[in-house]
This record gives structure tokens, C-alpha cells and sequence, in this order.
């Protein structure tokens, strides 16, 4: 409010910021620490406008489009955790979790996405989502985080046992396949079958 007749445009300004394109002609980027600042400063933009123009009806529309087709991976990661933290009654958000945790790019945008949908635990999609990427996402901590969803939110599903068996056995990761054995033991301590089959390891 106190910028007055130029709040339009400063918002504006900051919108565009998002769109700074790390591999256009105007850029140099040539070190792994120019790129992470860049990331930082376009990251910390979609903050600033979701924090101080959340309210006006073009920031969702806007948001949701750098969720889905921002060319910088840190703009749709930090797009996709605001939409889940503010916007989790729209039926489009859910929508563009879904799509984002399952077919981006970038592993951080596919990890946040599946981080996020945490909050609809109830929705069955959501399950089939951490099923198939405890399973079969190319990166292993996305399958990581995956199998702990699993072994915390949905112990009773009849598919998560099979599953985090499987993870435990043949994942090519030594990461995931001690910490789902370490889920399994604590998940399902009191079992006898769970306790036979993780002393056969």
C-alpha cells in the first residue's frame, strides 16, 4: 500500500524476475554458485509476491503456471509448495501436484510435489502416486522419501508390505534398502512373518 500507483508495476516486475532465464543470451552463467544465487533470487521472487499479493485473483492463475511450465526447476518447486500451502482447497492444485510429482523433469520439483500431497493422505490417486514412485522413480531419494510415506501413513494398505519387501530386497539404492528395512522393523515390530523375512536378509 505504501507504494501506491506503482505497486502494479512493482509486482509486475517481480512476476517477470521469475522468468529470468538461466541459459538465455543475456546470461553467463558459468559456476555451480552463480546458478544456485540465481536459483535463490527467483525462488525468493515467487515468495514475495505470494506474500504480499496472494489476495488478488491473477496470483493463483499465475502461480499454477509456474508450478507446471516455469523453465527454472527452483521457480516450479517453490510454486508447488506455495499452491499446497495456500491454495489446498482448489481442486486444480491437487491436480498440478499429481502431474508435477509424477512426470517433472527435476528431481527437487518431484520431490516437493510428493512431500506436499502429504496433506491429502485420504485420497487414494495420492496412494497410487507414492506406490509407483517408491517403485519406480529413476532418483532414490524421491523413492526414499516414497517408501517412508508409505511405511508412515498407509501400513494397513495391503499393497505397502509387498512393496516395502521388494524395496528392502532389490532396490539398487543401499540407501533405500536400509532405510525401508529400518521402517519394516519399526513398523512392524510385533510381527513374526515381517520379523522372519528381515532376519533372512
Amino acid at each position: 500500500g505504501e507504494l501506491g500507483s506503482t505497486e502494479e508495476s512493482v509486482m509486475q516486475c517481480t512476476r517477470d524476475l521469475t522468468n529470468f532465464g538461466l541459459g538465455s543470451s543475456s546470461t553467463t552463467m558459468a559456476s555451480s554458485e552463480e546458478v544456485t544465487q540465481v536459483a535463490a533470487v527467483l525462488k525468493q521472487a515467487v515468495e514475495l509476491v505470494v506474500e504480499v499479493w496472494k489476495d488478488k485473483m491473477e496470483i493463483l492463475p499465475w502461480l499454477k503456471e509456474c508450478a507446471q511450465s516455469n523453465e527454472n526447476a527452483a521457480v516450479r518447486s517453490i510454486a508447488v509448495q506455495k499452491l499446497a500451502e495456500g491454495w489446498n482447497s482448489d481442486p486444480g492444485t491437487r491436480i498440478i501436484l499429481k502431474e508435477r510429482a509424477q512426470s517433472d523433469d527435476d528431481i527437487d520439483v518431484r520431490l516437493c510435489a510428493l512431500i506436499m500431497l502429504s496433506l491429502w493422505t485420504y485420497d487414494p490417486e495420492i496412494l497410487k502416486i507414492w506406490k509407483k514412485s517408491a517403485q519406480s522413480d529413476e532418483n532414490e531419494v524421491v523413492r526414499l522419501i516414497a517408501v517412508e510415506f508409505l511405511g508412515s501413513f498407509w501400513k494397513v494398505d495391503p499393497d505397502v508390505l509387498p512393496i516395502l519387501k521388494d524395496r528392502a530386497q532389490f532396490d539398487d539404492a543401499e540407501l533405500v534398502r536400509k532405510s525401508t528395512i529400518k521402517g519394516l522393523t519399526r513398523g512392524w515390530k510385533d510381527d513374526p512373518e515381517v520379523l522372519a523375512f528381515l532376519e533372512s536378509l
